[in-house]
């Protein structure tokens, strides 16, 4: 700290007539650190001194640099040596009588260890496991060994796994995290499939807040977040992995094709315009949706109500099409007041064709059922005059 101040000091001198109100320095690799400079006129050639109370003073810029202690960190003790049983399903899940060992090895390992060292995130540095054909006679089936991932924390441990299917750890070192450091290891597969079942009926944000709830006090002042996960875009990805998986095709077009053909065979109360999807391009992407129900409500009600037109377009963000629009033709209930959508229209185009497009297929729908001498003609139209409406 005496050596930058000095090195600020130096670059200082060589700017003349200079008047500094207020500086804020910011040390990377000090944290609790309060720097308040206020300095009138020029600076001379005074040295800055260090007091026994671990206190900076610069004469020359009046500078009362305060040096707390070191960083504040996390710590607990837990048990040095532990033996457990290994369960017949879990050694299978480990690769079981193979000579090699499965992916989730690792997540058999993790959730031994959590048991009895809750705050620390594992990370491992080597494994053996005793091959069928092996002339060793020893009893010892699987080792390990790994270490904390935080980069205070000296905590090491090895688990050994014997023929008896006794799994013993025996963990080195003392935890130590410092404050605000967070570490999580990458989510592995079995949980990214339980994840996706969670994201079915939930948002990505609002499940990881819960797990985030889910935390004790302790483990959440370690900095470990293994079931949290490294931040909210890992919780997206999962999301939109699991929504790949539910479409019937391998792309998007296909998919909303077998879509409108299952919505076709479960519409038993329409007569002429059957189903919900009815137009579907691909260059621009679109979709028009509309039900029969929806055209009998906007024929009858359109002279006599108004109808709102309007388009958001904060809907989705897809790589395939880019950002997706959102149009709708509105009205209210005569009685309740309450919004009804007739027709809709997603799109990825925001031009004036593809907005005809969607307005005339609805009104060629309405043609079909009523005939073109009886189009109904809207009481009032109401837009938010954006260019393309």
């Amino acid at each position: 700290a005496t050596h930058f101040f000095k090195k600020e000091q130096r670059r200082l001198y060589s700017i003349k007539g200079l008047q500094i109100n207020y500086i804020l320095l910011k040390l990377l690799k000090l944290s609790c650190i309060i720097i308040q400079i206020t300095t009138t006129g020029s600076a001379d050639n005074s040295l800055s001194t260090v007091s026994n109370d671990n206190t900076l003073y610069v004469d020359s810029f009046n500078v009362h640099f305060q040096i707390t202690e070191e960083p504040q960190y996390f710590t607990a003790i837990t048990v040095k040596k532990t033996t457990t049983a290994l369960q017949k399903e879990e050694w299978e899940m480990m690769g079981g009588g193979h000579s090699t060992l499965s992916k989730d090895w690792k997540e058999v390992i993790t959730s031994k260890l959590e048991i009895v060292n809750p705050y620390c995130s594992f990370a491992y540095s080597w494994r053996w496991k005793k091959k069928n054909c092996s002339r060793k006679h020893s009893d010892i089936l699987f080792r390990c060994r790994g270490r904390c991932s935080f980069s205070d924390c000296y905590t090491t441990f090895t688990v050994t796994i014997n023929s008896d299917m006794e799994m013993t750890t025996e963990f080195s070192g003392t935890i130590r995290h410092r404050i605000g450091d967070t570490k999580a290891r990458n989510i592995t597969t079995p949980q990214r499939q339980k994840l996706r079942a969670e994201l079915q009926h939930e948002l990505p944000s609002t499940l990881r807040a819960k797990r985030y709830l889910s935390l004790s006090h302790p483990e959440y002042m370690s900095g470990k977040r293994d079931s949290v996960g490294r931040s909210a875009s890992v919780y997206q990805k999962i999301s939109s992995e699991g929504n790949l998986e539910k479409q019937a095709a391998g792309n998007v077009i296909l998919s909303i094709m077998k879509l409108r053909e299952k919505l076709i065979e479960t519409d038993k109360l329409s007569r002429i315009h059957q189903g919900y999807i009815h137009h579907i391009t691909a260059v621009p992407f679109g979709v028009i949706l509309f039900t029969e129900l929806g055209l009998r409500i906007y024929h009858q009600l359109s002279p006599l109500l108004p109808v709102h037109c309007d388009a958001t377009g904060t809907i989705v963000q897809t790589k395939e099409f880019g950002k997706i629009l959102y149009y709708a033709l509105v009205l209210h209930h005569p009685e309740e007041k309450s919004p009804v959508a007739v027709a809709e229209f997603i799109t990825a185009s925001q031009s004036v064709l593809a907005f005809s497009y969607f307005l005339e297929s609805f009104r060629r729908a309405e043609a079909i059922m009523y005939g073109y001498g009886n189009l109904s003609v809207p009481f009032e139209v109401l837009i938010d005059r954006s260019i393309v409406l």
